[in-house]
């Protein structure tokens, strides 16, 4: 009669042990929930109450008597 037990060897132990390992990992990796991104708001946006400057001199703001200073 013929022994049919079969003995593995050591590198196909680890080999079974990494694939098992592998498995396991991705397992737990696919099983996770992840946020979502959230929805981007389109524009244009306009502000709701207009600004009290109707000029676009920045340089003269309103309630000063100087110019604004800069380089």
């Amino acid at each position: 009669m013929k022994n049919n037990d079969r003995k593995f060897s050591r590198r196909e132990l680890i080999q079974m042990s990494a694939g098992v390992l592998g498995l396991a990992f991705t397992g737990s990796v696919l099983g996770q929930t992840r946020a979502l991104t959230p929805e981007i708001q389109m524009g244009p946006f306009y502000p709701m109450v207009k600004p009290l400057d109707k000029d676009a001199d920045m340089t003269m703001l309103a309630g000063h008597k100087k110019r604004a200073q800069g380089e």
